[in-house]
């Protein structure tokens, strides 16, 4: 009847049964085991409480990471706005000087009466200044880039033109001993996006011109060795660093 009666409430709770002999050793150790039980349901009552508490910081400072995050979130989306404005904004800018400067130049071309070298010499001026306008019309690259939506333009141009126009322009601000090669069988009129191949071989040829203060840089046009339809545009120079 004592068992039947017990819980998990009153398991400490001695048994008041009056026993002696083998009733008495069987009641002892009855008690020692409900005693037994008792503390375990106790320290699993006190684990499963501390648990909760661990859970319940646990997700308090999810929640303030994730408020963390979505500020920093805010804050990126935002400082990207402004920065996008702010492109937009200086190529604007950029552009109106630069239009007038272009036309100023076309007129004293057409009407200056120059020499052949003075002629020359406004030439370099206006390949350089249709370039830079060119650069700054593609300043908001920068932000299409960063949305994924930089499309490379694709049309017919003259590769020894374009490449011509980039290295006559550079090699004009270092004298020192250049050149540049096209092999026979590359084709002078390509399709593909002659702003982005001026881009690209200007940091090139601009670097090696930098690093070399004496010696040769030369830019080499070829066809690829180990790939059909691609060209090889290699720059080499004789200055300290990487070949």
């Amino acid at each position: 009847m004592q068992l039947q009666r017990t819980h998990v409430d009153n398991l400490y709770q001695p048994i008041p049964v009056e026993s002696d002999g083998e009733l008495n050793l069987l009641q002892q150790d009855l008690v020692k085991t409900l005693r037994r039980l008792h503390r375990s349901f106790q320290e699993l009552k006190d684990h499963a409480e501390q648990t909760e508490d661990d859970l319940r910081l646990a997700f308090d400072e999810m929640e303030m990471q994730n408020i963390s995050i979505r500020n920093a979130r805010d804050a990126a989306i935002s400082t990207s706005q402004a920065k996008s404005a702010f492109l937009a904004n200086i190529s604007h800018e950029l552009r109106t000087p630069l239009n007038s400067i272009d036309g100023f130049i076309n007129l004293l071309a057409r009407h200056g009466e120059l020499n052949p070298e003075q002629d020359l010499y406004v030439q370099t001026i206006r390949k350089s200044s249709a370039h830079l306008l060119a650069l700054v019309n593609d300043v908001l690259d920068f932000s299409k880039i960063e949305a994924g939506k930089l499309v490379l333009d694709r049309h017919e141009f003259d590769l020894y033109d374009t490449i011509y126009d980039v290295v006559d322009m550079l090699f004009r601000r270092k004298r020192s001993a250049h050149g540049g090669v096209f092999y026979n069988d590359v084709p002078m009129r390509i399709n593909g996006d002659a702003l982005r191949l001026k881009q690209v071989l200007t940091n090139i040829v601009g670097n090696a011109i930098k690093f070399t203060d004496s010696g040769d840089v030369v830019v080499r046009v070829s066809l690829d060795d180990h790939r059909d339809n691609y060209l090889m545009i290699s720059v080499q120079d004789s200055g300290k660093g990487i070949f």
